[in-house]
């Protein structure tokens, strides 16, 4: 019985691209760039850590407000200095943990 002889997928021309890919100071992630070349997210992984020697990280999420949100914030500011203005203060509960 013949072995079953697959193409590799790790081309040279790949190696590089993803290289290239990775190289921007926030990467795509891994189930992205799977996306982007057609390959599955373990074979993503294998590049990067066999041929670019690199380690494969959870890329965490992270919160980030949208443009809408941070004018928001900007809008009601004073708005909740003047309430906390005077005595109010008291009302704003702190925690010490000495």
């Amino acid at each position: 019985m013949k072995p079953r002889d697959f193409p590799k997928l790790q081309t040279p021309s790949r190696v590089a691209a993803i290289e290239k890919d990775l190289s921007i100071p926030n990467p795509l992630t891994r189930s992205a760039l799977s996306l982007k070349y057609g390959l599955s997210a373990t074979t993503i992984a294998c590049v990067i850590y066999q041929d670019l020697e690199g380690k494969v990280r959870k890329k965490c999420r992270v919160h980030a407000l949208s443009n809408k949100q941070a004018k928001q914030r900007l809008d009601r500011g004073p708005r909740f200095l003047r309430y906390i203005n005077g005595r109010k203060w008291e009302n704003v509960v702190t925690v010490d943990e000495a």
